[in-house]
């Protein structure tokens, strides 16, 4: 999701000067997010602590931050939080803080004069005051004990800075390369990242120091928590390039044996779900306690078939189909494990008619399983998943019956015309 769509998931709160706090924050994909920080008694979320190792630009705001201000506003006030915070986080002998510091009072004071694709193009970095830093050629620090900024070079800089990011977008289009650039190497306590295979759902890495008495590493990766933070684990370092290579080859069968009992225990034909396995329009209804099925795309390779894209919606601030927040919890219908997906990864809520045979026994012994020892009063008895999936039945059954006697409608243009 692109910065200025995020800022305009939280204008209604801006609009409405909410002091309910936010946080907005980039994944390693780059991809922005926006997630209330507190649940509704004031308590914040135990996710919220980790989010800065996630992404140290990170900033929480609440709506009332802007004095219901416009769209453009918000967005350069949030921009310019980033810049701040890259600041204060920059300690780097290679950059001069007086320099660093006049540049980002210049760019807050001045970041509506932008053209809208550099402002979006800048949004792409990872450390967006650092880039912008090394397109400046000439020093911006002035001594005058009242100005923060020398203003006539700092203009002249305000022109190379659009005139090189223009460049770089008009570059990025004929090479067929996306504005926003690559994910820098991962850094393992001082081992640069030189190649990785996914599979299994984690990372076998090999890592290299040179400076190191023993310069070659191989760990592995995975991000199966809360915020989907990589976490290194198994880590060993040789000095022999060929045992390292031997340790990367191990890990890469190790996993694939994994899969490969995975497969077999699952008993069941291969089988991908798509969009066209769900209920027509159920992504514009809440997902809570249903069926959903998860986009083939957002999972791994290896993971694309129904045993792993069938899952329970338990909750998150994307259940709601206007929700501002993506997060959707979840329950693996197969193995029962919890997970977290983004909205726009669901593909939508499974038509029973669809339902894999496996599907429907794991559901039925389930239900099974979990029934009360004691009778309990229909009114707060909780409807059960067996249960959802029979109203989702008939209505399905019923939006087919509503839809065969309407006239077949064809459009031409702008114009709908009835056979």
């Amino acid at each position: 999701m692109q910065f200025s769509s995020i800022i305009e998931k939280i204008m209604p709160d801006v609009r409405l000067g909410s002091t309910e706090p936010f946080v907005i924050y980039r994944d390693g994909s780059g991809d922005w997010h926006c997630d209330y920080t507190q649940n509704q008694y004031g308590e914040p979320f135990d996710w919220v602590e980790g989010i800065k190792d996630k992404d140290p630009l990170a900033g929480t705001f609440n709506g009332s931050d802007f004095a219901n201000g416009s769209h453009p506003y918000v967005y350069d006030k949030v921009l310019a939080a980033r810049l701040w915070a890259e600041y204060e986080n920059t300690m780097s002998g290679d950059v001069n803080m007086g320099e660093l510091r006049a540049l980002v009072n210049f760019l807050e004071d001045n970041m509506g004069e932008l053209s809208s694709e550099a402002c979006e193009y800048i949004t792409g970095f990872y450390k967006p005051l650092n880039e912008i830093y090394k397109m400046v050629p000439a020093s911006l620090i002035i001594s005058h004990p009242v100005e923060n900024y020398d203003e006539d070079r700092a203009w002249q800089a305000f022109e190379i800075i659009e005139d090189r990011i223009e460049t770089l977008i008009q570059r990025s289009a004929v090479n067929q390369i996306a504005a926003e650039p690559a994910p820098a190497k991962r850094v393992i306590d001082g081992y640069e990242e030189k190649q990785n295979i996914r599979v299994a759902g984690q990372l076998v890495i090999l890592a290299e120091n040179e400076k190191a008495d023993e310069p070659y590493m191989v760990c592995y990766c995975k991000w199966d928590n809360p915020l989907g933070m990589d976490e290194y684990y198994n880590i060993c370092v040789t000095d022999d390039y060929v045992e390292a290579m031997q340790l990367y080859a191990h890990g890469i069968l190790s996993f694939t044996k994994i899969i490969e009992a995975e497969r077999g225990a699952y008993n069941a034909p291969m089988q991908l779900l798509t969009a066209a396995d769900c209920i027509p329009g159920s992504l514009d209804e809440d997902l809570k306690d249903k069926l959903i099925v998860i986009k083939p795309e957002a999972l791994a390779p290896e993971y694309r078939r129904s045993e792993r894209q069938l899952k329970i919606c338990t909750g998150g601030f994307g259940t709601a189909p206007n929700s501002r927040g993506n997060a959707v919890f979840c329950k693996d219908l197969y193995s029962g494990k919890e997970s977290r997906f983004e909205r726009y990864d669901v593909a939508g809520v499974i038509d029973p008619a669809k339902l894999p045979e496996w599907a429907m026994q794991k559901i039925a012994l389930t239900e099974a399983v979990k029934q009360p020892p004691q009778k309990t009063k229909a009114a707060d008895k909780k409807p059960s998943l067996l249960g959802n999936l029979d109203k989702n039945k008939q209505k399905v059954e019923r939006d087919k019956a509503a839809n065969k006697d309407k006239p077949a409608t064809k459009k031409r243009g702008d114009t709908e015309v009835t056979d």
